[in-house]
């Protein structure tokens, strides 16, 4: 059995891709700051953690080293804010993850909050879960790690569909 971590799983784009991978027979510990009250399944191991603080996020993957020996997947939906992408004028948005400022995060999450962004051709969480499985059960998926990939691209590849029966359009900073 795979074993994945899904971060911000409490709610939104983490709830569907924690789904989805545990719907597909995945192992899913899921954290976010409200996990305990998650509408998840119960095969969902739920660990309360705010990623702002890296001692939490030290003991998450503690826990699972204790518990499964391994992690196969690791799906970080716990971030935020779309602004200030050019940091000392170079321009940080294609980064890894790891490299991305940290104020990014908690300023993605105003952002959307703030009602500044267009979700008319939005995916739903489920549908970011089907591409993630998708993408998880690919032998070749290293070939595709440390970069950015457009869930709507991804499905295009597999023809995965969203829940309402629709293929929803690539978006990138091009055609956005």
């Amino acid at each position: 059995m795979q074993v994945a971590l899904v971060t911000g799983a409490s709610r939104g784009v983490g709830r569907g891709v924690a789904t989805s991978l545990n719907e597909a027979g995945f192992k899913v510990f899921a954290t976010g700051r409200n996990i305990v009250t998650a509408h998840l399944d119960d095969a969902i191991v739920r660990i309360a953690c705010d990623h702002l603080r890296d001692e939490q996020t030290a003991s998450v993957f503690a826990q699972i080293a204790s518990e499964a020996g391994r992690l196969d997947v690791l799906v970080n939906s716990a971030w935020g804010g779309y602004e200030r992408m050019v940091e000392n004028g170079a321009f940080t948005w294609p980064l890894p993850f790891w490299e991305q400022p940290a104020h990014r995060w908690t300023s993605m999450m105003e952002a959307a909050k703030g009602g500044s962004l267009d979700v008319s051709n939005s995916e739903s969480p489920v549908f970011v879960g089907r591409v993630i499985t998708a993408l998880a059960h690919e032998t070749t998926v290293l070939e595709r790690t440390g970069r950015v990939l457009v869930a709507a691209t991804v499905a295009s590849e597999y023809r995965i569909k969203d829940i309402d029966g629709k293929q929803p359009m690539p978006l990138t900073l091009e055609n956005a």
